[in-house]
């Protein structure tokens, strides 16, 4: 399947979702192209659109402010400027009742983390652990690890 670049440009959101779902079921089903092959070099492009888009993000920004609340289109697609989420800065508040409630949070992240390690060190046969004042016994049980596999592209 050969694309231009000017024909991607010109297909809407869905379109391109489609043609890209097309391309994908031709490389797998086809069997004309090595899907890691295939894989690698659209890690690559993608890599290198994401730097670009990162370089241009405050140009481009600058550039879709100049046409106002309208924004500007082309390609059959429309930028225009919006406001982000708010975010609050709390540091200036001096409220003690505030700053006793991160640290509270804070420690009760180590305790966590320290409890979670605990676990994961306890024996696949598990741990019986005694309560001392009232001898209530409990068995305890390493947690289930999950792991996946991704591809890891370098070069």
């Amino acid at each position: 399947m050969d694309i231009k670049i000017e024909e991607l440009l010109k297909l809407s959101k869905k379109e391109a979702t489609q043609l890209a779902k097309e391309l994908v079921t031709d490389i797998v089903e086809g069997g004309k192209e090595d899907p890691l092959k295939v894989y690698i070099e659209t890690k690559k492009i993608n890599e290198y659109f994401a730097e670009v888009n990162k370089g241009l993000a405050k140009p481009a920004q600058d550039e879709a402010a100049k046409h106002g609340t309208k924004g500007a289109e082309m390609w059959g697609a429309k930028a225009q400027i919006v406001s982000t989420p708010s975010r609050y800065d709390y540091s200036n508040c001096n409220d003690e009742e505030l700053a006793t409630l991160d640290a509270n949070l804070k420690e009760a992240k180590v305790a966590l983390e320290a409890r979670q390690k605990f676990l994961q060190g306890i024996p696949v046969t598990g741990l019986v652990l005694v309560d001392e004042e009232s001898g209530d016994a409990t068995k305890l049980y390493p947690p289930v690890k999950i792991q996946g596999e991704t591809i890891k592209v370098v070069y």
